[in-house]
């Protein structure tokens, strides 16, 4: 079983709850354009088959990519990520698509 969770412009705020990354099934997570804040967690580890996340236009920190393997597109622009741009981004093999445009990355 594969799950989608679409929950973009939803005025969605605080942090991105880490439950969230119990559901394993999620090959897509969209919270974009909300109120996001904090960083994101680092149980998003979990999703092994996560392929598509998308967080565009929030105001999350940190970035963690952990063994996301089968991650095929991740859009994290427009937020306040800050810092050195994970080494961790060069071990997605499958990585297609990646933007970090508008943060404060070095």
């Amino acid at each position: 079983n594969s799950g989608v969770l679409i929950l973009f412009t939803n005025s969605l705020s605080g942090q991105i709850p880490s439950t969230l990354f119990q559901c394993t099934s999620l090959i897509e997570i969209d919270v974009s354009q909300n109120s996001l804040t904090g960083p994101i967690p680092a149980d998003i580890s979990k999703l092994q088959h996560l392929q598509t996340f998308l967080t565009h236009q929030n105001e999350s920190r940190g970035s963690t990519f952990g063994n996301l393997s089968s991650l095929l597109q991740t859009d994290m622009a427009f937020n306040q990520l800050s810092g050195t741009i994970p080494t961790a981004i060069g071990s997605l093999s499958q990585l297609q698509r990646l933007s970090l445009a508008y943060n404060r990355l070095s």
